[in-house]
């Protein structure tokens, strides 16, 4: 029998060493995908739901902008849930508190509203009072403005304060990976009007207050001291207040005050 030459022995070597070599690499490479890849994937099929939802949000604040703005009686909008819980959360208060110091006259409109939260880990999407906020671990921020006016119109200080009181009358919460209907429907439009010349004034002292949370009182306060300021020229006319603070209070002088109130029953059904 003649034995193996040293030529193929070293070829033998070779190929096992290859194949070794090839058969490591792809294990490896399989593991780095498994830990790090998936993870990855993972993370960029949350963000894609949060995006999504934002828009399905901002479709809702939308529809209830029509109901408000142009007295449409009824609106339904779908949002798909992603592993994530939608509700109507704990009512914040808003307030509107006007004053005639000379006829000593002081007016308090006041309001409970019940935010709509899409909340999803450690983010949520809160829709209240026309606005919406976005709030995570970094903070919170406004996504969509409400419809807030504060303008000089003929000289005169104008303010135009929406109260867009969504509500419902039971508990409304549901979680997990469905499409939910959600429709509203108006129940109460009603425009209040307070004006200097009803009483002994050239101007109307007004408050505008929320209570709400501290993350979300924040971006209020930045909000309504922005668009006070560069209307009316006043300056820091907002603050928070509270021993949380959690409640936000802005100081202005008017000649017209316009109050809207919506009232819009929210049912959330699946």
């Amino acid at each position: 029998m003649r034995s193996p030459t040293p030529l193929r022995s070293r070829l033998g070597a070779t190929e096992v060493l290859g194949f070794v070599l090839v058969f490591a690499l792809v294990a490896s490479t399989t593991g780095i995908v498994y830990v790090y890849g998936f993870g990855g994937l993972q993370d960029a099929r949350d963000a894609t739901a949060l995006d999504n939802a934002e828009r399905a949000m901002d479709v809702f604040a939308d529809n209830v902008a029509d109901i408000h703005g142009r007295g449409v009686p009824n609106r339904a909008t779908e949002i798909k849930l992603y592993d994530a819980g939608l509700r109507l959360e704990e009512s914040t208060t808003w307030r509107v508190e006007v004053r005639a110091p000379a006829d000593g006259i002081e007016k308090t409109y006041s309001s409970d509203v019940e935010p709509l939260v899409y909340a999803a880990q450690d983010t949520e999407l809160v829709y209240t009072n026309g606005a919406l906020l976005r709030v995570d671990r970094g903070g919170a921020v406004m996504k969509r403005a409400p419809p807030f006016v504060f303008r000089k119109v003929g000289g005169e200080r104008v303010a135009v304060v929406p109260v867009i009181q969504t509500r419902s009358s039971t508990t409304q919460n549901v979680a997990g990976a469905t499409t939910v209907l959600v429709r509203t429907d108006l129940a109460l439009s009603e425009t209040i009007v307070e004006t200097a010349g009803n009483y002994s004034e050239t101007e109307l002292e007004v408050n505008v207050s929320v209570e709400t949370t501290p993350e979300r009182a924040v971006v209020w306060e930045r909000y309504l001291d922005a668009e006070i300021e560069a209307e009316y020229g006043a300056t820091n006319p907002c603050e928070l207040d509270g021993t949380d603070s959690a409640t936000v209070s802005c100081e202005v002088t008017a000649q017209r005050v316009y109050l809207g109130i919506s009232r819009i029953d929210v049912d959330i059904a699946t």
